[in-house]
Protein backbone atom coordinates (compact mmCIF):
# COMPACT_ATOMS: atom_id res chain seq x y z
CA UNK A 1 0.00 0.00 0.00
CA UNK A 2 1.80 2.97 -1.32
CA UNK A 3 0.47 6.35 -0.67
CA UNK A 4 1.42 9.51 -3.00
CA UNK A 5 0.78 12.98 -1.03
CA UNK A 6 -0.98 15.40 -2.36
CA UNK A 7 -0.13 19.19 -2.79
CA UNK A 8 -2.08 20.19 0.14
CA UNK A 9 -0.66 17.30 2.35
CA UNK A 10 2.96 18.18 1.67
CA UNK A 11 2.09 22.28 2.48
CA UNK A 12 0.85 20.86 5.45
CA UNK A 13 3.75 18.51 6.92
CA UNK A 14 6.31 21.19 5.75
CA UNK A 15 4.10 24.25 7.79
CA UNK A 16 4.26 21.81 10.73
CA UNK A 17 7.80 20.98 10.25
CA UNK A 18 8.74 24.97 10.17
CA UNK A 19 6.04 25.35 13.41
CA UNK A 20 7.78 22.91 15.51
CA UNK A 21 11.23 23.56 14.79
CA UNK A 22 10.60 27.05 15.15
CA UNK A 23 8.42 26.52 18.47
CA UNK A 24 10.95 24.63 20.14
CA UNK A 25 13.80 26.56 19.51
CA UNK A 26 11.79 29.88 21.23
CA UNK A 27 11.05 27.71 23.81
CA UNK A 28 15.09 26.04 24.25
CA UNK A 29 15.98 30.33 23.79
CA UNK A 30 13.82 31.47 26.63
CA UNK A 31 14.59 28.47 29.17
CA UNK A 32 11.73 27.08 29.45
CA UNK A 33 12.92 23.55 28.92
CA UNK A 34 16.01 22.51 31.53
CA UNK A 35 19.46 22.17 30.16
CA UNK A 36 20.05 19.08 31.86
CA UNK A 37 16.55 17.89 30.16
CA UNK A 38 16.85 19.64 26.70
CA UNK A 39 18.44 16.50 25.19
CA UNK A 40 16.01 14.46 25.48
CA UNK A 41 13.03 17.23 24.09
CA UNK A 42 15.95 17.83 20.86
CA UNK A 43 15.51 13.90 20.18
CA UNK A 44 11.68 13.73 20.40
CA UNK A 45 11.18 16.99 17.95
CA UNK A 46 14.23 15.87 15.83
CA UNK A 47 12.52 12.42 15.18
CA UNK A 48 9.06 14.27 14.65
CA UNK A 49 10.33 16.95 11.99
CA UNK A 50 12.60 14.65 9.97
CA UNK A 51 9.69 12.74 9.10
CA UNK A 52 7.29 15.46 8.57
CA UNK A 53 9.79 16.87 6.43
CA UNK A 54 11.22 13.45 4.67
CA UNK A 55 7.98 12.23 4.01
CA UNK A 56 6.18 14.36 1.37
CA UNK A 57 8.66 14.31 -0.88
CA UNK A 58 9.42 10.42 -0.72
CA UNK A 59 8.78 7.87 -2.94
CA UNK A 60 9.00 4.99 -0.72
CA UNK A 61 6.11 3.38 1.18
CA UNK A 62 4.55 4.79 4.49
CA UNK A 63 5.66 2.11 6.49
CA UNK A 64 9.28 2.13 5.09
CA UNK A 65 9.89 5.86 5.86
CA UNK A 66 8.55 5.65 9.05
CA UNK A 67 11.15 2.55 9.88
CA UNK A 68 13.90 3.95 8.12
CA UNK A 69 13.14 7.31 9.77
CA UNK A 70 13.03 5.74 13.38
CA UNK A 71 16.18 3.55 13.11
CA UNK A 72 18.56 6.53 11.89
CA UNK A 73 17.41 8.98 14.34
CA UNK A 74 18.46 6.47 16.98
CA UNK A 75 21.38 6.66 15.59
CA UNK A 76 21.56 10.32 15.18
CA UNK A 77 20.85 10.64 18.99
CA UNK A 78 22.68 8.39 20.38
CA UNK A 79 26.12 9.75 18.73
CA UNK A 80 25.29 14.00 18.07
CA UNK A 81 22.45 15.00 20.89
CA UNK A 82 23.48 13.10 24.00
CA UNK A 83 25.84 15.29 25.92
CA UNK A 84 27.69 12.27 27.49
CA UNK A 85 28.48 9.29 26.58
CA UNK A 86 26.61 7.43 29.64
CA UNK A 87 24.17 4.90 29.92
CA UNK A 88 20.93 7.02 31.30
CA UNK A 89 21.33 9.74 28.83
CA UNK A 90 21.35 6.85 26.17
CA UNK A 91 18.15 5.65 27.60
CA UNK A 92 16.64 9.04 28.07
CA UNK A 93 17.12 9.97 24.35
CA UNK A 94 16.21 6.73 22.86
CA UNK A 95 13.06 7.11 25.09
CA UNK A 96 11.90 10.41 23.66
CA UNK A 97 12.89 9.08 20.26
CA UNK A 98 10.21 6.31 20.97
CA UNK A 99 7.76 8.86 22.09
CA UNK A 100 8.56 10.73 18.98
CA UNK A 101 7.68 7.34 16.85
CA UNK A 102 4.48 7.37 18.34
CA UNK A 103 3.39 10.92 17.53
CA UNK A 104 4.65 10.15 13.72
CA UNK A 105 2.92 7.09 13.89
CA UNK A 106 -0.39 9.14 15.36
CA UNK A 107 0.48 12.03 12.20
CA UNK A 108 0.82 9.15 9.52
CA UNK A 109 -2.81 7.60 10.67
CA UNK A 110 -4.69 11.22 11.28
CA UNK A 111 -2.69 12.02 7.28
CA UNK A 112 -4.39 8.86 6.22
CA UNK A 113 -7.65 9.71 7.99
CA UNK A 114 -8.06 12.54 6.43
CA UNK A 115 -7.79 12.02 2.96
CA UNK A 116 -4.18 13.71 2.85
CA UNK A 117 -2.39 10.71 0.71
CA UNK A 118 -3.81 9.27 -2.13
CA UNK A 119 -3.67 5.91 -1.18
CA UNK A 120 -3.56 2.72 -3.47
CA UNK A 121 -4.84 -0.34 -2.44
CA UNK A 122 -2.64 -3.07 -4.52
CA UNK A 123 -4.34 -6.19 -2.46
CA UNK A 124 -7.79 -5.33 -3.84
CA UNK A 125 -6.22 -5.43 -7.53
CA UNK A 126 -5.21 -9.00 -7.26
CA UNK A 127 -8.32 -9.96 -5.13
CA UNK A 128 -10.32 -9.26 -8.15
CA UNK A 129 -11.58 -11.45 -10.45
CA UNK A 130 -10.18 -11.95 -14.39
CA UNK A 131 -13.00 -11.29 -16.60
CA UNK A 132 -13.73 -13.98 -19.13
Amino acid sequence: MYGKMKKSGKIIFVALGILLVLGTGVLTYLNHIPKAEAFGYESLVLCVTTFLFYRPFTKRGELEAILLNFVIMLGVTAVVTVPEWTFNNIITAWGWSAIGFLVVCAISFIARKTKLMDVENASAEHNQCPST
